[in-house]
């Protein structure tokens, strides 16, 4: 196959360097750092570990291209409050044309090498952003896992965070990037449960709920506190907090996905009416979402499952934020 390739701006071939946060990973980091054989370079931000992770980063430093250092606003007692600070602290410490993000938890299944081909294609010369699926043990979700290298790309929210485009710099407001700017590969990297997860359950519910103490009416906040209450098992916790997004919260593909999981809960709960009302929102707000289009299915007369049947085969999970198939 023949391909074209472009050249960084000292005529050298463009460079891809991994940008990770990371605290208390020495049982999951190797794996991590060996999944990324061949990377032009890594950059880690500690957050606070107290394990044997800098011990792991000693070891791998004799064979790989890393730099350590520790995240400004570390506090034995908090430890880290906002993600978002902490990955830019990280991005600003890069110098490569292209950051990959990878956390302690995940592994890369794919060759890095093949990142590399596409970064350095001319193909590539109007794209920001590669979105790779990371797959959990429930879900897959589409994420920005590598950028370009510029000083208008930062991340944005405490919890959750995502990358956004910051025209007047990363201390004024954060707009999405244009659906042309971004390019969905076919590579995937596999996140797991990491033993600091355990230790520390409720980490990222603190930081949601401090967040939205300061601002109540964030959709978005309120939103993945949903998920963690339904993470534990809490369907009338979710509920609750659903009902002060759907009040708030714009139509988007988010909110298709907060219906589903309304609709989850109620089915959960024995209320299928609810259920079969939610997921109707659901696939009315986002027709590909196939889960839904399954939900309504399954509660569904036997007359009728057959026509229910007709749409679950066409939904295509196009623009869905989380597949669970």
């Amino acid at each position: 196959m023949f391909c074209i390739f472009s050249m960084g701006t000292n005529g050298t071939m463009k460079s891809l360097e991994a940008s990770m946060i990371i605290r208390n990973e020495a049982e999951m980091l190797p794996t991590a750092l060996d999944s990324m054989e061949g990377i032009d370079s890594i950059t880690i931000c500690d957050t606070g570990s107290s394990d044997k992770t800098f011990d792991i980063y000693k070891q791998y430093q004799k064979t790989f291209p890393l730099k350590w250092f520790k995240y400004s606003r570390f506090n034995a007692e908090t430890h880290i409050d906002d993600f978002s600070h902490a990955r830019n602290e990280c991005k600003q410490e890069c110098k490569g044309d292209w950051l990959f993000i990878l956390d302690g938890d995940e592994v890369c299944q794919f060759d890095i090498g093949k990142v590399q081909k596409m970064i350095n294609s001319q193909w590539i010369k109007d794209i920001n952003v590669l979105l790779i699926d990371v797959q959990t043990d429930i879900e897959t979700t589409p994420q920005p896992r590598v950028f370009r290298n510029r000083q208008d790309m930062w991340y944005f929210g405490a919890a959750h965070n995502t990358l956004r485009y910051f025209p007047d710099g990363k201390e004024g407001k954060a707009i999405k990037f244009q659906q042309s700017k971004y390019y969905k590969t076919t590579l995937k990297i596999r996140a797991y449960t990491s033993p600091n997860h355990e230790r520390e359950p409720d980490r990222t519910l603190k930081i949601l709920t401090d967040q939205l103490q300061k601002n109540p009416y964030n959709d978005r906040y309120i939103y993945y506190l949903v998920r963690e209450w339904l993470n534990r098992r809490e369907p009338i916790k979710a509920l609750f907090y659903l009902d002060k997004y759907f009040r708030i919260a714009p139509p988007s593909n988010e909110k298709a996905d907060a219906y589903y999981l309304a609709a989850t809960c109620h089915a959960d709960m024995g209320d299928f009416g609810m259920a079969g009302e939610f997921a109707l929102k659901a696939v009315g707000t986002l027709p590909s979402l196939r889960n839904a289009w399954k939900l309504l299915e399954a509660l569904s007369h036997p007359d009728y499952k057959e026509y229910w049947a007709v749409m679950v085969k066409k939904a295509d999970n196009k623009g869905v934020m989380f597949i669970r198939d």
